[in-house]
């Protein structure tokens, strides 16, 4: 999953797929469970622009793959009190 900060200013209506996903989560959604997750991995927006930014440097070798992630995540770890996230 990538997360991040929206850049454009939203409304609970018009919010991207994974902020809206955040939002459903924190505020009890329609049904006010925690659905089970996914995806186990995360990362954030930035980190992905700034690896697209780095791959077009002359240094990096061509035909390459680059595997981000921020770490582990479960909607019940952004859903608990808790939560480091």
């Amino acid at each position: 999953m990538v997360f991040g900060p929206c850049e454009h200013d939203v409304t609970v209506d018009t919010l991207n797929e994974s902020n809206a996903q955040i939002w459903k989560i924190l505020s009890g959604g329609k049904e006010g469970v925690v659905p089970p997750t996914g995806m186990w991995q995360w990362v954030d927006v930035r980190d992905v622009a700034e690896a697209h930014v780095n791959s077009l440097d002359l240094a990096v070798k061509g035909n390459q793959r680059f595997l981000l992630g921020a770490g582990e995540f479960t909607w019940q770890k952004v859903k608990s009190s808790d939560s480091k996230y």
